[in-house]
């Protein structure tokens, strides 16, 4: 007579309990996709705050350059993060940003033009 194979659990339901460090059933993938998932968690961020109380329902929007989401033609519009605070950010690696904020992407805030290297944080009030 013939013996009967034992049915094994599969590799991907083994529980990582009853695993060893040496183990060889923990699946690759999954430790792929965790690592994948802290490094973009971890990614550096530009962030730019503008604290303006544009009227409801006015918007602020960005140009500038120095990062691929912003440009001086057309301009991006920021998110309303509370009654008078306007955020835009990138994880976009750049060197440094040149920016100026606009309302309803048409009047340019007065002054010169704002500037921001990578993975920094600014807050700032526009004139208009």
């Amino acid at each position: 007579m013939a013996k009967k194979k034992q049915a094994q659990k599969p590799t991907s339901m083994v529980s990582k309990k009853t695993c060893t460090p040496t183990c060889s059933c923990i699946s690759t993938k999954s430790t792929a996709v965790e690592s994948m998932m802290k490094t973009k968690e971890s990614r550096t961020k530009t962030k730019i705050i503008a604290r303006f109380d544009c009227g409801f329902p006015n918007s602020l929007f960005i140009r500038g350059e120095g990062v691929s989401t912003l440009s001086w033609d057309k301009g991006a519009q920021m998110k309303n993060i509370s009654p008078n605070e306007w955020m835009w950010e990138s994880d976009r690696p750049c060197s440094t940003v040149q920016f100026k904020v606009l309302i309803n992407d048409n009047s340019f805030e007065q002054g010169e033009n704002h500037s921001i290297a990578f993975g920094q944080a600014v807050e700032f009030t526009p004139k208009f």
